[in-house]
């Protein structure tokens, strides 16, 4: 019975209406205002890594130790790598939801991917932290 009057009642409901609960999963808006955070981060660390580095061109790798050893460019060189390599996992998070569609192999890469991401970071930020702190 219920179903007969639904069905009776979905011709007197406006567009709005009809539409209204079938749209957001309500998450996107997070992930997209932290793709542009990382976004504008990582612009303002490459300036910041592309005006020390082109000091860096003409020196040894001694002096490259030394540059990394100070606090100051040890902490930026970190906030780069965790921006940028977050900034990239979450791009390649969003080709993987909306071009795979095969569940397997959707969870799959997903899987690999965090795996990836997390693997990288500990290895790049353990690799700054040991040249920081003169390993």
């Amino acid at each position: 019975m219920y179903d007969l009057l639904k069905s009776r009642n979905a011709g007197l409901k406006t567009d709005l209406a009809k539409a209204r609960g079938t749209g957001s999963a309500h998450h996107g808006a997070h992930h997209w205002v932290w793709q542009r955070i990382t976004a504008i981060a990582n612009v303002l660390l490459l300036i910041w890594f592309v005006a020390n580095g082109i000091t860096l061109i003409d020196n040894s790798p001694e002096y490259f130790v030394f540059w990394l050893s100070g606090p100051k460019n040890a902490i930026l060189l970190s906030l780069l790598i965790i921006s940028t390599y977050t900034h990239a996992k979450m791009g390649l998070q969003i080709v993987i939801e909306d071009y795979v569609h095969n569940p397997v192999c959707k969870t799959l890469e997903l899987l690999s991917l965090n795996l990836l991401y997390w693997l990288a970071m500990a290895a790049t930020l353990f690799s700054i932290l040991k040249i920081a702190f003169g390993g």
